[in-house]
């Protein structure tokens, strides 16, 4: 997805239009498991504010029942 943030210096308009009409794809199709394979931000390493702008996206989507996240280099990192 790496939608990345207007905050950014890398931000890019057209990849959160592609992150905003995914989003709505989700929410039409309430899906009871959501996974998402592969880089969730464009610069979260640098910038903890886009995962965490990620997290409460991820956050509205979710399964019902289910709202782990597994980043491979920093989930501990998170509120």
């Amino acid at each position: 997805m790496q939608p990345g943030s207007p905050r950014s210096y890398r931000y890019n308009p057209s990849l959160i239009r592609n992150w905003q009409e995914a989003r709505q794809q989700i929410i039409e199709c309430q899906p009871k498991l959501l996974l998402v394979g592969g880089d969730l931000t464009r610069d979260g390493s640098i910038h903890r504010y886009e995962l965490e702008e990620m997290k409460a996206n991820l956050d509205s989507l979710s399964a019902p029942d289910q709202r782990d996240y597994s980043l491979a280099w920093g989930v501990d990192n998170l509120p």
